[in-house]
C-alpha cells in the first residue's frame, strides 16, 4: 500500500487537473481510477473529488508551466 493521499496519487484528480493545466486542456474534471484503466467523469464526481481536480488545475499559473508546443 502507498503511503500517497489519494488525492496526490498519479491518475488521481489533482493530478488530472494538473495534466489538463499543463497540456492547455480546458477544465473537464476527471481521474483515472488506480486500476491505470478507468476514467472516472465528472458527472460521477463528489464533491471533494471536483475539489481536488480543480485545486490541481489553479494550483501554478505562470506560462512556463504549460506545455510549449512550438519546440
Amino acid at each position: 500500500m502507498s503511503d500517497t493521499p489519494p488525492s496526490q496519487r498519479a491518475g488521481g484528480p489533482f493530478d488530472r487537473g494538473l495534466a489538463d493545466y499543463y497540456y492547455n486542456r480546458g477544465r473537464c474534471p476527471h481521474y483515472i481510477l488506480a486500476d491505470g484503466i478507468t476514467r472516472v467523469s465528472a458527472d460521477r464526481l463528489t464533491a471533494t473529488e471536483r475539489e481536488e481536480y480543480n485545486k490541481g488545475y489553479a494550483a501554478v499559473k505562470v506560462p512556463s508551466a504549460r506545455k510549449n508546443w512550438e519546440h
